[in-house]
């Protein structure tokens, strides 16, 4: 019985505490709001220890320790209460906006802080408010800066070329090439000030002026001489200008008879869009035009694949220190492919996860998809595909599209891949300039490639399905992260199944090839052919070819067997033999350049495992797409590279005709005057 009455009154005591312990508290917060600083540092503390002190003098049968711990536990929550009040209010009043995913939450209570981190989160929280992330302050803030840092570099730059006095300006590299870099940079920030306020006015002008034309101006008449005018002009121009040599009016008739066997076996006759096969061809030419007889044009080129090389080689760094000496080349096998060609993979998927981020990339596909549609009328991933593979690889270019490789259609994925294999990669250009092949032929050859990859895939494999992306249509998303950093090791993780999907498909489809030889090799001495073999098929497959590209005819079923061997093996046992070919003067001058571009791709029986286990890798939904439309973009890619062939066989200077007309002649000469 005298427990229960002892612990009754306990309770009783422990009731009052609470409701005086709720007393002080509310009379301890109203004196903190009149003193407000007294609220920071260690007052706190020093209030409870002394109202703890008071209690226990009251109370003396109770614990000191669960006096100040109520009472702490009781103010935190006040706090809490407080700070919520005040968190709601500031989203309500706008002064902050709400939490989303990604963003750190501010979980640091002000009032256990010193007076001097106290004014550090003040002055973040007011800059926070004056330039939130992703407003046009902010934007505006970070371009003037930007602005102004460019300025200085360049200042700089002008007073130490001052001091120097140099006479010659180098465009390709160090103050010129600051100063190119400059004016494209200063000219596109220009005119996209500029559009909306001149550039889109006149259109709406021009647009008006147009609708008050006849009827037959707009009707069908006007877009039929539209896709007929280049095909006429062209067809004048090779009367006018045919030149001495018949073999460059048999690289144009070349043209033709490729663009028939594309009409004849396509899969849509029906449904191609001869406006995108028509301008392919013209951009071709014209790039032809301007790379093969235009020297700053070349040098333009030259000095573009220069610096694209160069930013990918710097993926041997990694590389090598992971692989060691893999990385080189080995005294008996040479390059091992998975430790010196597909590093590179994975700096460039973490380099373009960066951009997508930023959203750099994002601009970059707008702009060029705006310029290739208003050329050719393509979609938006397959021409920036097509723009990217001028010097990235064909495993290499799909990274800049990823993300949207889920949308693509079958034409698209024809396209993409045709695209991939009509051009070489930066990186293994300087491989085949070894050989002794020149440089400035190879990157006219993969930009003049690019464009007729749209065309010719377009013409092989027409477009039959509604495209998600369409200009008009377009939605580009910015890469997930919760910053730069985290975006970026993203992309890196993610091409670790491109890499291996690349080398298990290569191994196996390189396997079968050599399984193939053997077979052939067992049956060719029991029917008397010991020589039966794909390479010897293929160059005899390949002779009509050679002879439409323009070859002389002296060297014809020698670059039908460079072909062969390019299209069964690889492009890099081709050019090697092409080098070899080259020093000892096996081939006409005019020859060993249409070799150099008719060899220009990655058209070979291996890149259709590496583009599938990349594509496949990237996008698995699309793997029964993707091997539909393989073997479709692999005989386009092929015929892409012989049409690349004859816009040179046509273009080649004729000085290089007169010249090896001029030592036949000689030879002749010298050949009658040792006979007699």
């Amino acid at each position: 019985m005298t427990n229960r009455v002892s612990s009754d009154e306990t309770l009783k005591v422990k009731i009052n505490l609470n409701k005086k312990l709720l007393q002080i508290v509310w009379a301890y917060c109203s004196f903190s709001k009149i003193v407000n600083f007294l609220r920071y540092g260690h007052f706190r503390l020093i209030v409870l220890i002394y109202f703890s002190y008071l209690e226990s003098k009251t109370y003396p049968d109770l614990d000191n320790k669960e006096v100040l711990g109520q009472l702490y536990i009781i103010v935190k929550v006040s706090d809490t209460l407080e700070l919520n009040n005040k968190l709601s209010n500031d989203i309500a009043s706008g002064r902050r906006r709400p939490l989303k995913d990604g963003d750190e939450e501010e979980t640091t209570n002000h009032g256990n802080i010193n007076f001097l981190a106290q004014t550090i989160l003040k002055a973040r929280s007011r800059l926070k408010q004056l330039f939130p992330k992703g407003s046009t302050s902010n934007r505006a803030l970070v371009l003037s800066l930007t602005h102004v840092i460019a300025l200085a570099i360049l200042i700089a730059s002008i007073v130490k070329y001052v001091k120097l006095r140099s006479p010659r300006v180098e465009w390709c590299d160090g103050f010129g090439l600051l100063w190119v870099l400059y004016i494209l940079v200063y000219i596109t920030l220009t005119y996209s000030f500029f559009k909306k306020r001149i550039v889109d006015s006149c259109g709406h002008v021009l647009g008006r002026a147009t609708l008050s034309l006849p009827s037959w101006v707009n009707a069908n008449y006007l877009r039929g001489f539209c896709y007929a005018f280049p095909v006429i002009a062209l067809g004048v121009y090779v009367i006018i200008f045919p030149g001495k040599s018949r073999r460059r009016i048999i690289s144009f008739s070349g043209m033709l008879v490729f663009i028939l066997i594309g009409f004849v076996f396509s899969k849509y006759p029906g449904n191609i869009k001869w406006r995108t096969v028509i301008s392919g061809i013209v951009l071709q030419f014209i790039v032809g035009l301007l790379a093969i007889n235009w020297e700053a044009g070349r040098n333009v080129l030259d000095c573009m694949g220069n610096k694209v090389t160069r930013f990918l080689l710097y993926s041997e760094d990694g590389a090598n220190f992971v692989y060691g000496p893999l990385t080189k080349p080995q005294k008996d096998s040479g390059l091992i492919f998975a430790f010196s060609v597909l590093p590179v993979i994975f700096f460039l998927s973490f380099f373009v996860n960066i951009l997508s981020y930023y959203g750099i990339l994002q601009w970059f596909i707008l702009k060029i998809s705006w310029i290739v549609k208003l050329a050719m009328g393509t979609t938006v991933y397959e021409s920036v595909n097509a723009a990217a593979s001028i010097f990235l690889g064909m495993s290499e270019a799909p990274l800049l599209i990823k993300n949207h490789l889920k949308d693509l259609t079958k034409s698209e994925l024809c396209a993409i891949m045709c695209a991939g294999w009509s051009t070489v990669a930066g990186v293994v250009l300087a491989a085949y300039i070894k050989f002794g092949v020149k440089a400035s032929h190879l990157i006219s050859a993969s930009i003049m490639s690019a464009p007729a990859s749209l065309s010719y895939s377009k013409l092989f494999y027409p477009e039959t399905e509604k495209s998600k992306n369409t200009l008009d249509q377009l939605t580009l998303e910015r890469e997930e992260g919760s910053n730069a950093l985290d975006a970026a090791c993203k992309g890196a993780v993610a091409a670790i199944s491109v890499v291996f999907g690349i080398i298990a498909n290569i191994i196996a489809i390189l396997s079968f090839l050599a399984f193939t030889d053997g077979v052939l090799g067992w049956l060719g001495p029991l029917i008397g052919f010991d020589e039966l073999s794909m390479k010897w098929i293929m160059s005899k497959l390949f002779v009509p070819i050679s002879f439409f590209i323009g070859t002389d005819l002296d060297s014809i079923e020698d670059v039908a067997y460079l072909i062969g061997i390019k299209t069964v093996a690889n492009e890099f046992q081709a050019y090697q033999k092409l080098g070899e070919w080259i020093d000892q003067k096996k081939l006409t001058e005019r020859s060993e350049i249409l070799a150099t571009y008719a060899l220009c791709g990655f058209s070979n029986f291996g890149s259709i495992g590496i583009s599938i286990g990349a594509l496949t890798a990237i996008e698995p939904s699309q793997r029964s797409a993707i091997t539909k439309v393989a073997f479709r973009a692999f005989v386009a890619a092929n015929i892409v590279c012989f049409l690349t062939a004859c816009v040179a066989g046509r273009r080649v200077p004729h000085r290089i005709a007169i010249r090896q007309v001029k030592d036949k002649i000689k030879e002749k000469r010298a050949e009658s005057l040792l006979s007699e």
